[in-house]
């Protein structure tokens, strides 16, 4: 994990002890591909809702990678940012503690969204990591909406 990454880890934890039990940690992750370099801009973040009620804090992480995998089939992809929410979300799981905490991904239950491809590969992937089921869109903001900025 980069040096920067690990600093805000820490520092999101810190956080998250500090908080409430009463407090809500939610993890997402989204993608973007640039069609001129090749590159995906992955962006992953941890959210604390303070009190569930009183603002929050947003971390984010931001990765470039190339995507070898054709343009037509984003599935690996989609599967790498599930992959990536799951390692952030598996580094705070014991900071969280009894706190309410979720997984986001930006995944669409609608067979008709190309992002539906990487459903039961992703689910699987979070219950068998992490034992809980991830939220997926339209439940899924801290993905489809907070990490989505990032990736612009």
């Amino acid at each position: 994990m980069k040096q920067e990454h690990l600093s805000k880890l820490n520092e999101a934890k810190e956080a998250i002890r500090n908080s409430s039990l009463q407090s809500k940690v939610y993890v997402g992750c989204d993608s973007k591909r640039s069609r001129t370099t090749g590159e995906v801009r992955y962006a992953t973040v941890i959210i604390l809702h303070i009190d569930g009620k009183h603002g929050g804090k947003l971390w984010s992480f931001i990765d470039n990678e190339i995507d070898y995998a054709p343009v037509t089939s984003p599935r690996m992809r989609l599967v790498n940012e599930a992959y990536k929410a799951v390692d952030i979300a598996a580094q705070i799981v014991d900071t969280v503690g009894s706190r309410h905490f979720e997984v986001h991904l930006d995944l669409n239950t609608n067979p008709k969204y190309k992002s539906n491809l990487a459903v039961k590969e992703a689910l699987g992937y979070v219950l068998g990591v992490l034992g809980f089921s991830a939220k997926l869109k339209p439940e899924a903001w801290a993905s489809s909406s907070a990490a989505d900025k990032l990736v612009q």
